[in-house]
């Protein structure tokens, strides 16, 4: 078997994912999709009332509007400027970008849905409704994603914020869980065997949070780290797990080395440049979504979140190199 050879930005995206059994990429039949606006492919806008009409922000979001009207500077009903990370796992996986479920393809997510709840379809009602599509029986040689939760933990930060909220973080995280669980079990149980569920983003470095004050940026950052870990450890060992937060930390931190330009702005939004927007140095497009080149960097960590097989040994060895030559770097300061 010919292995292939790991660059070191493969190894950095590999850090933040936790592999389950290994699968060649290459084999995959087909790419799956549920959960929010970070993978929707044009759901929200097909159910609200289509493109091309009057954008929500002048409705008040009362339906029929557009919810990522072109005019702004969406894309194809996506919540960003361009492809998705969703859209970059499915050219890996077909060559072709991901078509949402409205439009006959296999993207069930859509922007604004809750885990639980919700006036959108929450990740039950999803998968439900791909079930329903397929009688029952899911693809044993597909992939599953599932990305969901932020909406959920930018509810309970702005609720806590103004002093209405009814939950404690706890029970938001619990629910949060519960409904996660739920679905990648019904999925399992119609013969899903690759799934890969992302950890939520860090809600407290958006543009949206950092807008309400240092307290719920400090309470945005805080659920979100405890949400993940506490997804994570209730997964079991078969599902692929992606850390968004440390994905993200570490690419606002070094954006250069994820292929994003030096001197990124990481608290402002590009739709404040015009229209269209110039979002060429921003890592948000609006005031809650990264760019599509931020969305890039998703995509590619899960990518390398479906190892190959022969690949753990190639990360372990990857690591050992890296740590040898930061050792002769080190060395002769």
């Amino acid at each position: 078997m010919k292995l292939r050879s790991l660059s070191r930005l493969t190894l950095l995206f590999m850090l933040f994912a936790t592999p389950a059994l290994a699968v060649d990429i290459n084999t995959i039949s087909d790419l799956y999709v549920f959960g929010d606006s970070l993978v929707d492919s044009g759901n929200t806008q097909n159910a609200l009332g289509g493109p091309g009409i009057t954008p929500c922000a002048f409705t008040g979001g009362v339906p029929p509007c557009d919810p990522a009207p072109a005019s702004f500077g969406y894309v194809d009903g996506r919540f960003t400027n361009g492809l998705t990370g969703a859209d970059v796992l499915n050219q890996a996986i077909d060559g072709t970008n991901s078509i949402a479920s409205t439009e006959g393809g296999t993207n069930y997510s859509y922007g604004g849905a809750r885990a639980l709840g919700g006036s959108l379809p929450d990740i039950a009602t999803q998968v439900n409704l791909f079930l329903f599509d397929q009688v029952g029986v899911a693809d044993a040689s597909a992939l599953y994603l599932i990305n969901v939760g932020g909406n959920d933990v930018r509810d309970q930060v702005q609720s806590v914020n103004a002093g209405t909220s009814t939950l404690t973080d706890q029970q938001v995280i619990d629910n949060v869980l519960g409904a996660i669980a739920g679905q990648v079990t019904a999925l399992q149980t119609a013969g899903a065997q690759h799934i890969l569920v992302n950890g939520v983003g860090d809600v407290g470095n958006i543009p949206e949070t950092l807008a309400l004050g240092t307290a719920a940026v400090t309470h945005g950052r805080a659920l979100s780290l405890d949400l993940s870990t506490q997804l994570f450890a209730a997964l079991d060992s078969s599902v692929f797990t992606l850390d968004a937060i440390g994905l993200y930390d570490a690419a606002l931190l070094n954006p250069g080395l994820f292929g994003l330009p030096t001197g990124l702005d990481v608290t402002g939004s590009c739709l404040t440049t015009g229209t269209p927007p110039n979002c060429s140095g921003f890592a948000f497009f609006d005031t809650v979504h990264p760019t599509t080149a931020l969305a890039g960097v998703l995509g590619d960590a899960m990518i390398a979140a479906i190892p190959e097989p022969g690949t753990a040994l190639l990360l372990g060895l990857g690591l050992m190199s890296l740590s040898r030559r930061s050792r002769r770097e080190n060395a002769d300061l």
